[in-house]
């Protein structure tokens, strides 16, 4: 990955990115973008992930996410997410499967998102205001086979367990990640999963805690052989009368959006003290 022309991914495959699209008049709000960016992009045949493991090879001990006492970086976030997609896996998780992700702005949801991404699986991110009507058409319509969720949410999700098709439900809290002992910094630490306490206690058998998700050492990436084609992200999405569809996310529909995003901020890019206040919910 040291040269952005000739892209290798870890999985051992090489991607190169297509030409420009030539002969093409650029649209009129063009004028207005800001000095030095470009009205196209070259889009890029590479994974979503790429950036992830783009950013651990270039800015290995940088921050990654910073959160109250809590800070991981990126190197610690590419190992995390990895040893999440080994245990997706190993809880039977496959490529293209739907993992929903029913959080609010949590460490846990970033960590969570790329290992879903890093396991080959599809991500749901899901409202964690959304109605019992709600979730259960979107549960239902993207065929979830896994969800990671808050535990205060559990006692709503509980209620529809009959009428769902999940099989594994991983449950964290919100201060999970403020309790890590130490240096912040350090070496990437998995606590001992809590026991499962209140509503979800009598269901082990499918209701786990996050920290299940993050034992071990063993590490996955999946090789995402066509961008074009694999889903990353079911994103759902409606006006206020109609009923939300999912709009159907590829690798590459993704990754064209980095792009854009990296285009408009090339001014500040590649420089390994950024900061990014997270405002907006992940889920929407």
């Amino acid at each position: 990955m040291t040269n952005d022309k000739n892209i290798h991914i870890p999985d051992g495959e090489s991607y190169s990115i297509y030409a420009p699209e030539e002969g093409r008049t650029p649209a009129p709000w063009v004028q207005f973008y800001d000095e030095g960016v470009s009205a196209s992009i070259s889009p890029m045949h590479v994974p979503l992930y790429y950036w992830l493991d783009r950013s651990a090879q270039k800015f290995p001990n940088s921050p990654a996410i910073i959160f109250k006492n809590y800070r991981i970086n990126y190197r610690q976030l590419l190992e995390g997410a990895e040893i999440i997609a080994a245990n997706l896996r190993a809880h039977g998780i496959q490529k293209g499967d739907r993992v929903v992700l029913m959080m609010p702005n949590l460490p846990q949801t970033i960590l969570a998102f790329w290992g879903v991404i890093k396991a080959g699986a599809v991500a749901v991110m899901t409202n964690p205001l959304y109605m019992s009507h709600e979730l259960l058409h979107q549960l239902n319509d993207c065929e979830a086979k896994a969800m990671i969720t808050v535990d205060f949410l559990w006692p709503k999700i509980k209620e529809l367990r009959n009428d769902l098709g999940i099989n594994k439900y991983f449950l964290t809290s919100m201060n999970e990640f403020m309790r890590l002992s130490g240096d912040p910094l350090c070496r990437f630490k998995v606590r001992r999963p809590r026991p499962l306490t209140g509503s979800a206690s009598e269901d082990r058998r499918d209701v786990m805690p996050f920290a299940r998700l993050l034992n071990g050492r063993k590490r996955l990436s999946v090789p995402i052989k066509n961008p074009n084609d694999d889903l990353a992200l079911l994103q759902y999405t409606g006006g206020t009368t109609g009923i939300p569809k999912g709009a159907m996310l590829t690798h590459s529909n993704m990754v064209a959006n980095q792009q854009q995003i990296l285009e408009v901020l090339k001014a500040i890019v590649d420089k390994p003290n950024n900061r990014f206040l997270a405002v907006l919910p992940f889920f929407h």
